[in-house]
């Protein structure tokens, strides 16, 4: 895997990888108590469920089926991935997977004008430093 150098030095990025599941647990706990069962099981396990069913690398039903209505091949790459709106707003950021498997290590996987890559804007206005972002910000 090739991973950007610039980010593995970034602490944040490190920290926030070495205690992944963690930070989770205490984001879904958290919403418990403060918002109810239903708001956690709305915001959090169904978004997270419905990832795993639609958009979790090969198994995924979205990304990986052409013949769906609202998918598109942006780019021709050696597979059949394609690119799901519907899958990008239902599993918050990852629905371009023709996007991805075309450049792999962006961090931005919205690549036209009309694209939305929520975790692009997470990354960016929580955890990467200016520099990184400069260095990774696609000009559209």
């Amino acid at each position: 895997i090739k991973l950007p150098k610039d980010l593995m030095r970034d602490t944040a990025l490190r920290w926030v990888e070495v205690n992944y599941h963690t930070i989770w647990l205490v984001i879904t706990v958290g919403t418990w108590l403060l918002f109810g069962f239903d708001t956690m099981i709305y915001w959090l396990v169904a978004p997270a469920g419905l990832y795993i069913i639609f958009a979790n690398g090969d198994t995924n039903v979205l990304e990986h089926t052409t013949y769906l209505p609202f998918v598109y091949r942006t780019y021709n790459t050696d597979d059949n991935s394609v690119n799901s709106p519907i899958s990008q707003f239902i599993t918050w950021g990852e629905g371009y997977q023709n996007n991805h498997h075309k450049d792999q290590i962006a961090l931005n996987q919205a690549f036209t004008k009309w694209e939305i890559d929520p975790t692009w804007f997470i990354l960016k206005w929580f955890f990467l430093d200016k520099e990184t972002i400069a260095k990774h910000q696609k000009i559209l």
